[in-house]
């Protein structure tokens, strides 16, 4: 199997040189002058030409024949191996050869697009007042380039605009006879001038998924044009035509695409007649009571039908498979498959059973392997044995629990290592809505509709008294368009971008302003009318099968910041959200910058799935976060998953649309990535949970193979994920200056999505250990998801919305020890501290809590375990969530300062912003946003001081 994959590999590689020749042919190709008759003349505009569809088509078709062949020969090829690993194995192989034709895809996409550029659509002359000469050339795809002319020719090694046209060298093309051309003379005049470039500037609109800046770079080589270039251009390529290079693509790819097809029909063709012979094989000598004997062949029945599946396989790879990989020296594959199939056992047996089966595995194989082969027998037997004392040292988790977990647990005080309580934190009672539902007092169907307008409103509405002190931006990003045409999106998350800020000034002079967040989705979302490109939990409406096939290929360009705004840098201010780019803004115009340019080693070796909520140090200002990587493994072509774990310090560019350099921290291998919503920081460490609740690999390509063959994907979010109670939750200790992992420590499992703080002290006998607490918002298990669909129709059966238990784990560096002491009682959520005891012991927090069926706004006490309310809310009609913590400076007390939050009068739908005394929890003021004004369900925010 690594042979065929690196054969793949290798002939897209081959196809990547090809293609990356070609590409270089296309951006040299020149094109003659000469004087026909047949065209005529303007003074001003030269030349006008009609858009080159022709090549474009003739492009287009020799990428989908290029994708469809490679795709088919891949997949069959993968499919073809199926019967020589598990079915996880087989997948990751497939997924592994999607990856390669996704990037074959976009390579030649690519080309497609360096093709469009090359054609010019106009030129036009003009002469300033002092007679100085400028020719713009606007190409196709936003390319344009003006050259300012000098009077005589120039000297050196600079090209004049006669040899830049006749040599080549440059993306111009200009077919006659698309266009319509008056005065010939004048034109070739202008083109077969001497005289040189005084001044070039070349402008380019960026494709795809292509930033401003790469855009740039790729025309940026033609200002640095010198004569020595343009010899260098060989004479075969000047002889050649656009339609010729179109035609050498489609011809690579045939015969790339063609070979990977034949070779995948005939492995697949090989590997179905062995598996059957196989199991033709094992069915004349398996006996199906056998008995387990140490010396004999015979499987022991204790599994069922399980026992049969290994036995099968076992047969097969003395018959088949031990010939077949000596001969390819395969010997890894070999190990790797007898190590998963342990590993499957182990998972569905308990203790004893396992041993049993991992001795007979081994002496069944081993004696498999000598009649075979002697050169296998030791290698055999050495992989066998070691599963077979992988077997007794690794029990089954899943029977050390059944058996002796829970005894152990009952024994041990609540206050031990990873004692938790066993309460449901999330008890509600969904009664009280119509026909069962759950709506006593949210109103999902009219808070989930989309915003239609864009607002800028000075001089708001404003009861009570603000704080003098409270002067800045209140900045919130969230889903805010969830349909286009007649496509509904599948998920909240999916819902188009919307930012909104609200500026407090002097004097209680307030403004509101909401802008969309210009990405590249919205806007193909928008052109088209519909669901055009992929978004976390959407697909594009595509009714024919062949267009969603190819979509499988096409780059992915996850732009969707709707969940949290954070500042970068110090001052650059980013939106974010799960698994989207990092998106910039301006906090002045609310203009959309596009996605941070990151400039490292980071972006080597796959995508990065941001997470939603960053850590901003409050003494450095250092940006910290955690993202997973899916990293292809070169060795087997396994995929790598890895959290990475990173930083942006600032004293990096603060200039806007800036690179931004990382600072990688530490990468962390893991088998079963799950994601993480936020870390803590504390002086000296990083702090990451990592829940049981990985990747839903099966469900996610049994959500796209549906999609593919139905055209509808169903689901949210939480079908993206399995949760898995019998493993426990990992809490890792990093630390920030070396990276290294200094401590890790299990729980029993728990689910979270915020961490209220963390802290160090010292602990310990006397008192020289030292102790890292955390304090989370934990849940026992995840909550219960629903279709946006579903919300919005306002049929909603439960929502576990009312906040999880706070838990308190003080964990020893030192020992390894851990405890967890828990405060049931009070159930809450979206905690906020005051940032000034950000990684030091506080006291406080305010959060949102589900009371009766409504949201409300607390305060919580964590050392008397008090709780207070925002007592002046009317409960019958007012909705708050998201509240943000404002400090009062110069003041040294920990809940001194401001609360504001974004309420929802749900009969009317308007909007205000509560300002609490978050002291007393007693409401100073409320700003009215304009009356009639939508502001759907919204993310996190932040409050950004001064500037106004």
């Amino acid at each position: 199997m690594l042979r065929l994959q690196s054969a793949a590999r290798a002939s897209l590689c081959l196809c990547g040189r090809q293609t990356q020749k070609l590409s270089s042919v296309l951006w040299s190709r020149p094109f003659s002058v000469s004087n026909e008759s047949d065209v005529s003349m303007q003074q001003k505009v030269l030349f006008t030409a009609k858009k080159p569809e022709k090549p474009a088509e003739d492009t287009k078709k020799a990428i989908r024949h290029a994708t469809m062949l490679m795709a088919g020969g891949m997949g069959s090829a993968f499919m073809g191996m199926a019967p020589f690993a598990s079915p996880n194995f087989f997948m990751i192989g497939l997924l592994a050869a999607m990856v390669q034709v996704h990037f074959g895809y976009g390579y030649m996409q690519r080309i497609y697009w360096t093709q469009r550029r090359r054609y010019v659509l106009k030129m036009e002359r003009t002469e300033d007042a002092s007679g100085v000469v400028t020719v713009t050339v606007n190409c196709d795809a936003g390319v344009t380039r003006k050259l300012k002319l000098t009077d005589e020719a120039p000297p050196g090694s600079e090209p004049s605009l006669k040899d830049i046209i006749e040599k080549g060298g440059t993306f111009m093309f200009i077919d006659k006879k698309a266009g319509e051309i008056h005065d010939p003379e004048m034109l070739d005049t202008l083109l077969q001038s001497d005289r040189g470039i005084r001044e070039e500037e070349v402008t380019a609109e960026p494709v795809m998924e292509e930033t401003k800046e790469q855009s740039l770079r790729i025309v940026q080589q033609f200002k640095d044009l010198t004569r020595e270039h343009l010899d260098k251009i060989p004479e075969q390529d000047n002889k050649s035509s656009p339609q010729e290079g179109l035609r050498q693509l489609e011809r690579t790819a045939q015969i790339v695409g063609s070979g990977c097809m034949v070779g995948g029909l005939l492995i697949w063709a090989l590997g179905d007649w062995s598996a059957q012979a196989a199991i033709r094989a094992a069915s004349e000598n398996y006996k199906p009571q056998a008995t387990l004997s140490p010396e004999g062949s015979d499987p022991p029945q204790m599994h069922g039908q399980n026992n049969t599946r290994v036995y099968k396989r076992l047969s097969w790879s003395r018959n088949f498979i031990v010939p077949l990989l000596e001969f390819m020296h395969f010997d890894s594959v070999m190990k790797m498959w007898l190590r998963r199939e342990i590993e499957r056992e182990r998972e569905k047996v308990c203790d004893q059973p396992l041993k049993e089966t991992g001795h007979w595995i081994g002496t069944s194989v081993r004696k498999g392997a000598a009649s075979n082969s002697a050169n296998w027998a030791p290698a055999l037997g050495v992989a066998a044995a070691a599963t077979a004392v992988a077997a007794n040292r690794r029990q089954s988790r899943l029977g050390r629990r059944a058996v002796g977990e829970r005894s152990e647990a009952a024994r041990q005080p609540k206050t031990s290592r990873s004692a938790v309580t066993e309460k449901l934190v999330t008890s509600i009672d969904p009664s009280a809505g119509p026909q069962g539902t759950y709506q006593v007092g949210i109103d999902f169907k009219n808070w989930l509709q989309s915003a239609e307008e864009e607002l800028e409103v000075d001089g708001l509405r404003v009861e009570g008294h603000i704080p003098a002190w409270l002067r800045g931006h209140l900045v919130h990003a969230g889903p805010a368009k969830f349909e286009f045409g007649d496509d509904e999106f599948v998920d909240w998350v999916d819902g188009q971008a919307m930012l909104y800020r609200l500026k407090i000034g002097g004097d209680g002079d307030c403004q509101y302003k909401n802008r969309w967040l210009d990405t590249w989705n919205h806007r193909m979302h928008r052109e088209a009318g519909r669901i055009a490109v992929r978004e976390t939990c959407s697909r594009p409406s595509l009714k024919n099968f062949w267009e969603r096939f190819m979509y499988l290929f096409s780059p992915p360009n996850n732009e969707n910041g709707n969940l949290h705004i954070s500042q970068i840098a110090g001052s650059r201010c980013v939106s974010m959200s799960v698994g989207s780019a990092c998106l910039e803004f301006e906090l002045d115009n609310m203009n959309t910058l596009g996605k941070v340019p990151f400039d490292d080693e980071l972006v080597e070796g796959g995508p990065l799935i941001f997470h939603a909520e960053p850590h901003v140090d409050k003494d450095t200002g250092e940006w910290v976060t955690c993202a997973i990587q899916l990293r292809i493994s070169p060795e087997d072509m396994g995929l790598k998953p890895e959290y990475v774990v990173f930083s942006v310090m600032p004293d990096t560019s603060k200039t806007p649309g800036a690179p931004v350099q990382r600072r990688l921290i530490r990468r962390i291998s893991t088998e079963y990535p799950s994601p993480v919503h936020t870390i803590a920081l504390t002086k000296k460490y990083i702090v990451m949970i990592q829940i049981p609740y990985p990747l839903n690999w099966d469900g996610m390509l049994n959500a796209e193979a549906r999609w593919l063959m139905n055209g509808v994907y169903e689901g949210n979010l939480n079908d993206y994920n399995t949760w898995q109670p019998e493993r426990p939750t990992t809490i890792r200790i990093i630390n920030r200056i070396t990276g290294e992992e200094t401590q890790t420590f299990e729980t029993d499992p728990f689910f979270f999505f915020h961490i209220i703080n963390s802290f160090e002290e010292a602990g310990g006998p006397s008192g020289e250990d030292e102790i890292v607490n955390l304090d989370v918002v934990c849940y026992n298990e995840p909550p219960v998801g629903f279709p946006l669909r579903q919300a919005r129709s306002g049929d909603v059966e439960d929502w576990r919305g009312g906040g999880g238990e706070v838990r308190r784990f003080a964990m020893n560096i030192r020992t390894g020890e851990c405890t967890c002491t828990g405060w049931p009682d009070n159930c809450f959520d979206e905690p906020k501290i005051n940032p000034k005891v950000d990684g030091i012991r506080h006291k406080y927090s305010w959060g949102v809590i589900d009371d009766n069926g409504m949201l409300r706004l607390t305060k919580q006490d964590h050392d008397s375990q008090e709780v207070w309310k925002w007592e002046g809310q009317d409960v019958s009609r007012e909705l708050p969530w998201q509240p943000v913590f404002v400090p009062e400076p110069y003041s040294n007390e920990e809940d001194a300062g401001a609360i504001l939050s974004f309420v929802r009068d749900q009969p009317t739908g308007d909007t205000f912003c509560v300002v609490l005394d978050s002291k007393t929890m007693q409401e100073q003021a409320r700003i009215h946003f304009p009356k009639g004004h939508h502001v759907p369900l919204h993310g996190h925010g932040t409050f950004i001081c001064g500037g106004v």
